[in-house]
């Protein structure tokens, strides 16, 4: 708006012949100079929620690799004689005592004791199973982000959902407001290609883990009904 301004008095000035005056001279340079600076800073702010990255993101952002810990289905643990491309962790961790954390839990290999019923634990029901969760460690390439969800819903994720909140910045971003089991910031397609490369279902686009905690309990019930009669 100051470019302007200074801009249409200079050009006044030189088309009436009249002598120009230095202060608009000045405020041309200082304006253009702050322009410059603030065209730049909203260039960088306008990438980064197109591709819902922060600064500290894009340090090396072509050559990041982001290592995600994606929950593996109570009925599709790995066996544990097989080998897998990716490492797993257990939690609990089961038998402190042989190692600490790597010895458990070490890559290409589940640590859970599958029981008779393949619902959990050795000697567990299928309602203490539900405490136990295996993740699968994968790992995206170089450069793939897995929170890009596309251009749009970058934008509205972090400018609000209508044009009222992209101009009056009074709401808090709709971000700040996402709660989800699976992970603190709602994941995009990468999410969808890294789980196929290494042969696991995605935990987002499955049923989620209350409807089979809900099943598993219902099972477990059932089963401690037909016993007791």
């Amino acid at each position: 708006m100051v470019l302007g301004a200074a801009g249409t008095v200079l050009r006044y000035q030189i088309l009436n012949g009249q002598v120009v005056d230095p202060r608009i001279i000045a405020v041309m340079i200082l304006a253009g100079f702050f322009c410059f600076f603030t065209f730049l800073m909203s260039t960088s702010s306008l990438r980064y929620v197109f591709l819902n990255m922060t600064n500290i993101d894009m340090l090396g952002a072509p050559s990041k690799v982001y290592q995600l810990a994606v929950v593996v289905p109570h009925d599709q643990r790995p066996s544990t004689s097989g080998t897998l491309p990716y490492p797993t962790v257990t939690y609990p961790l089961p038998n402190l005592e042989l190692g600490v954390n790597g010895e458990a839990n070490r890559p290409g290999r589940d640590t859970q004791t599958a029981s008779s019923n393949g619902s959990g634990l050795s000697g567990q029901t299928a309602r203490d199973a539900l405490a136990v969760r295996t993740f699968a460690i994968l790992k995206t390439e170089p450069g793939e982000n897995p929170w890009h969800l596309s251009y749009g819903r970058n934008w509205k994720e972090v400018m609000g959902n209508n044009v009222f909140d992209w101009i009056l910045p009074i709401k808090r971003s709709p971000c700040t407001h996402y709660e989800s089991h699976e992970s603190f910031y709602p994941f995009g397609p990468v999410l969808d290609d890294v789980c196929a490369r290494y042969g696991v279902s995605n935990p987002v686009r499955r049923r989620g883990s209350e409807s089979e905690m809900r099943e598993l309990i219902s099972r477990d019930t059932n089963n401690r009904i037909t016993t007791s009669r």
